[in-house]
């Protein structure tokens, strides 16, 4: 993790990086974050999902941007894409304000904008799944 001042910026969230993509965000900048909290390598379209992003797109008082990506390669390693030869396309939703919400709003905020990433993808059937404990894991 770095300071945030180059082009790129890898934050860990569980080490602490919340802050520094806040701070990012709120200063206009890109974050992008996987609310599945991990690249999925799957062969369901999306895996259970977390409120992290949309905490902290609301604390910065940024949008989320509901994104799809088709084509992306994969491995075993995080780096693994990185030296495979790929098309790869980006699917780019309309932006979901989070101005005003209280935080007790961020699970309904994150499974709208994933249920949003589902229909980019041709996934509109799917369900959005929140993870969680397990009284608080439910379909939206």
């Amino acid at each position: 993790m770095n300071s945030g001042d180059g082009p790129l910026t890898i934050l860990d969230i569980a080490a602490g990086g919340g802050d520094l993509a806040i701070r990012l965000a709120s200063q206009g900048r890109f974050v992008g974050m996987f609310p599945e909290g991990r690249i999925n390598r799957t062969m369901v379209p999306l895996q259970s999902v977390r409120p992290g992003a949309a905490m902290v797109a609301m604390k910065a008082g940024a949008p989320i941007l509901p994104c799809w990506i088709e084509g992306a390669p994969s491995g075993w390693a995080v780096w693994s894409g990185f030296f495979m030869a790929a098309h790869v396309r980006i699917f780019v939703g309309i932006a979901i304000d989070t101005s005003g919400q209280a935080t007790e709003a961020a699970d309904l905020l994150i499974a709208r904008a994933m249920q949003a990433s589902l229909e980019l993808g041709g996934y509109s059937r799917e369900t959005v799944r929140l993870a969680g404990v397990r009284s608080r894991r439910r379909s939206l």
